[in-house]
């Protein structure tokens, strides 16, 4: 009887020592997506030293230098951390990769993008093209600001740090949840021009404000999209990550009544 019951012990033991967990039943982090190649402006290859960003959603999660001397570059996106669901720090599956290239205080949307998966790299097409006709000039978003009354709108700075003025004619601003706002009609000189939030209330603890550009060129990410250049999120507690602080005016900083319209 007790060889039989030894035999029993044992063999419950191995069913528990080899019990096999399902993997979509262990949390775990989104794996990074690496795309490596030889990058190129207007058909020529870079020299070293030129920084290559990828970037998600208006936010840039890495850079990268070019190398060896033949515009070589090797950029590892990193994955969103699937503990953390306080602020978007990684790509996510399906999310659209952009890169923009810096150089000589200018910057370049790269004609390739890519899908955000766990695969380890494209070996199809390796290469980054940029070119410099019909790119987007680096505008910001400067400052947000709420009302705490029901008699004035919401508003925020954009923020163009070129000596260029800017037509904003196919710029908007948006956020996650579908809410638009195109900003055809404005036009931002040097510094930062005043945009009024016509029906949009920056209410609450926490938010997002994105602001998208479109470009209508093959040679700027394909072509005929949108793409965020610029999202400041506030509320946001994780020190990695990107706060805006809103201040709280019910008149513009100029002193002067907010207005309506442009």
């Amino acid at each position: 009887m007790k060889k039989i019951a030894y035999t029993a012990i044992i063999f419950i033991l191995l069913q528990v020592l080899f019990i096999r967990v399902p993997m979509d039943s262990i949390a775990a982090p989104t794996q990074p997506f690496t795309r490596w190649g030889t990058a190129n402006l207007d058909g020529i290859t870079l020299h070293d030293d030129y920084n290559i960003r990828a970037f998600i959603d208006g936010t840039a999660y890495v850079k990268n230098r070019t190398y060896h001397g033949d515009g070589s570059f090797n950029i590892i996106c990193p994955g969103q951390d699937t503990d953390n669901d306080i602020c978007k720090n990684g790509g996510e599956s399906g999310d659209e990769i952009f890169y923009l290239l810096e150089k000589e205080n200018c910057s370049y949307i790269a004609m390739e993008t890519d899908i955000f998966s766990s695969q380890a790299g494209l070996a199809d097409t390796p290469d980054l093209n940029f070119y410099s006709g019909e790119q987007p000039e680096a505008l910001k978003i400067n400052e947000i600001i709420f009302s705490p009354t029901d008699e004035n709108n919401d508003f925020l700075y954009i923020f163009n740090p070129s000596h260029l003025l800017v037509d904003l004619e196919n710029w908007r601003l948006e956020d996650s949840s579908g809410w638009q706002q195109p900003l055809e009609g404005y036009a931002v000189a040097e510094g930062c021009t005043y945009v009024e939030l016509n029906d949009k209330e920056l209410v609450g603890d926490e938010g997002e404000l994105k602001l998208a550009w479109h470009s209508d060129s093959t040679f700027v990410a394909g072509g005929d999209k949108w793409i965020v250049m610029e999202r400041v999120e506030w509320g946001n507690t994780d020190e990695a990550g990107r706060n805006t602080t809103m201040g709280i005016f019910w008149i513009r900083p100029d002193r002067q009544p907010a207005l309506s319209g442009k």
